[in-house]
C-alpha cells in the first residue's frame, strides 16, 4: 500500500496516471514484485520478464490493467505497457543516439494507432530504435530514476 500511495503522489507521474485513467480511490487491484504481471497475458510478460529481466522485483506494479516500472523509494513511473504490445519508456536519448521529441511518441503499433505527446518529450514508445537492446534501455531508465534521488 506505500508503493501505491509513493506512486500515485509523485508529481512526474501525473501526465502517465491521466493518460491511463488512473486515480487512487479507485484502484482496487493492484499487485507488485513478483506478483506483477498475469501469466495470461504476453505483453506483460514481455514487459516484465523480458524487457525489465535486469530491473529489481521492487519496481515491478501492476495497477488496473496496466503494468508500471516505478522507482520503488519514490514512486516515479519511468516505463509503462500501453494495450497489449506497446510500451513506453523514460529513456536516455543520448544512449539512444536519436532524437528527443514529440515525433517518438505517435505511431502506429500491434495496438493500432497510438498518440503520447502529452507525456512530454522525455518519453519514447519501444520501437526498432530499442531492438535487441530494450534490456538495457529498461535498466538505464531505472539507473535514471534511481539517480534523479541524489
Amino acid at each position: 500500500m506505500e508503493l501505491l500511495n509513493k506512486i500515485f503522489n509523485s508529481k512526474p507521474n501525473n501526465k502517465v496516471l491521466e493518460l491511463l485513467d488512473l486515480n487512487l480511490e479507485d484502484t482496487k487491484h493492484y499487485k507488485f514484485g513478483e506478483d506483477a504481471g498475469s501469466g495470461f497475458d504476453s505483453g506483460s510478460q514481455t514487459f516484465f520478464n523480458n524487457y525489465g529481466a535486469l530491473i529489481p522485483n521492487e519496481s515491478k506494479a501492476s495497477l488496473s490493467i496496466y503494468n508500471l516500472l516505478v522507482n520503488p523509494n519514490n514512486g516515479e513511473i519511468y516505463a509503462f505497457q500501453w494495450g497489449m504490445f506497446t510500451f513506453l519508456l523514460k529513456c536516455d536519448f543520448d544512449k539512444l543516439n536519436i532524437e528527443k521529441s514529440s515525433s517518438r511518441l505517435k505511431s502506429v503499433t500491434m495496438d493500432g494507432e497510438v498518440d503520447f505527446t502529452n507525456l512530454g518529450d522525455n518519453w519514447s514508445i519501444v520501437d526498432v530504435n530499442f531492438e535487441s537492446e530494450e534490456k538495457e534501455h529498461f535498466f538505464n531508465a531505472y539507473k535514471l530514476s534511481v539517480q534523479k534521488e541524489n
